[in-house]
């Protein structure tokens, strides 16, 4: 298998173990007594952080280490420091994420009895830093992050995917767009909407991957991982326009429609 292939399978793994943490239910094991600060929200910053480190990291080794073309379309050397940001400003989005979620879980986010924290000033700093830069430190710094790794393949020689290898980049685009939009919705603050930054941004990236292919005459499918990144985006696009027009713009999954899963642990 296509090594790039098999890294966006992880990358696949990844994002739906982060699903799974962010919308289930379970490791309910009290960390104060009286409050409903739970086990599962202390281990939430650790496990957000490794696992979508390890996932990215994994997907840029996967292309950086790929065979050299003999055409060297960009200086790669040059990306390398924004791609080490942007990888740690991710794990730093997420901690922040994290973090301010458990200090709201702590003062009883959505639980009877602690209505009244919600009108705190801690309550609602934590809940800002928690859907305002805490998802934005997260999604635009991946779509740049996953942007340069396009850059840097176009370096790469040309991919020659088998069909079942095309299917499975296509079924991990359906994953990580997907889960782009849900997170899109997720992180609102004040009316305003995480996808209000996400979708130009998608756009611009969309006409330059575009505009790249048609100026180096690439098929589609020569750079197995900017096939991904391009069809995420598509993905992405159509699932705002979807969900947007079925729930509502400013709808959020997790607290306006419950969206929870309860696993047996």
């Amino acid at each position: 298998m296509n090594k790039v292939v098999k890294a966006l399978l992880l990358l696949a793994v990844a994002n739906i173990l982060i699903g799974l943490y962010a919308y289930g239910v379970f490791l309910q094991v009290p960390i104060f007594q009286g409050h409903p600060l739970m086990l599962q929200h202390i281990l939430e910053p650790i496990f957000y952080v490794i696992v979508s480190v390890i996932g990215n990291y994994l997907v840029f080794k996967s292309i950086y280490f790929s065979d050299k073309n003999r055409i060297i379309r960009f200086n790669e050397l040059k990306f390398l420091l924004p791609v080490v940001f942007l990888l740690l400003t991710i794990g730093v989005g997420f901690g922040i994420h994290t973090s301010s979620q458990m200090v709201a879980d702590l003062l009883g986010d959505g639980h009877v009895g602690y209505e009244n924290n919600s009108s705190s000033l801690v309550y609602k700093l934590a809940s800002f830093l928690d859907e305002g830069p805490g998802h934005w430190l997260v999604s635009i710094p991946m779509l740049l992050f996953y942007f340069f790794l396009s850059l840097i393949e176009f370096n790469r020689k040309a991919a020659n995917l088998l069909n079942y290898e095309k299917v499975l980049v296509l079924l991990v685009a359906l994953i990580i767009g997907v889960g782009l939009g849900i997170g899109g919705f997720e992180g609102s603050f004040n009316g305003f909407n995480q996808n209000y930054l996400i979708l130009p941004i998608a756009a611009i990236l969309l006409y330059k991957i575009y505009k790249n292919k048609i100026s180096f005459a690439l098929k589609f499918w020569d750079n197995p991982f900017t096939a991904f990144f391009t069809v995420s985006l598509v993905v992405y696009t159509v699932f705002v326009l979807i969900f947007s027009a079925v729930y509502g713009f400013k709808i959020n999954p997790g607290t306006d429609l419950n969206w929870t899963i309860k696993l047996p642990f």
